[in-house]
């Protein structure tokens, strides 16, 4: 069954088997958007694992940049989750999303696996031109680090 979601202040895909001991929330890395994430759910739940993919940033229901992402959005994936029935609960996450399924892992008890697909080595700083103040040597548009969060806990 595949069932698009967009309740439960999540924006995301469900791929489900039938088989509700486990469900596997799949995030993808610093491309946005839930396509990426959709694809690494699609190889899951090709193998027998019910996958939700879940955006975190750049759709129309998320931020537009990779800062201050909330972490509540992977707390809300996991309760949407135990409310369908699923008896545990993992996290996969690729690059930036690795990054966020290591830290949501520690502050929600009720992640039960993790998989982190290159993930950092540590907690970076929030990325957005947007709120960045002008640095004539990065030049035009180019990409900037600014000191704020990352992830809002």
């Amino acid at each position: 069954m595949n069932l698009n979601v967009r309740t439960h202040r999540i924006q995301g895909t469900l791929l489900e088997t039938g088989d509700r001991s486990f469900g596997l929330i799949c995030v993808s890395g610093s491309e946005g958007g839930i396509f990426g994430a959709r694809m690494i759910a699609k190889s899951f739940y090709r193998k027998g694992i019910p996958s939700l993919a879940v955006a975190y940033f750049q759709t129309r229901q998320t931020p537009a940049a990779l800062c201050e992402i909330p972490l509540e959005t992977i707390e809300n994936a996991v309760s949407f989750l135990k409310q369908r029935g699923y008896e545990k609960v993992g996290i996969y996450g690729f690059s930036k999303g690795a990054e966020l399924a290591l830290l949501s892992a520690t502050k929600i008890p009720l992640i039960s696996a993790v998989v982190a697909a290159s993930p950092a080595c540590c907690v970076f700083e929030g990325f957005t031109p947007e709120k960045c103040p002008p640095d004539d040597r990065a030049g035009p548009g180019a990409a900037r680090l600014c000191p704020m969060s990352l992830w809002m806990v």
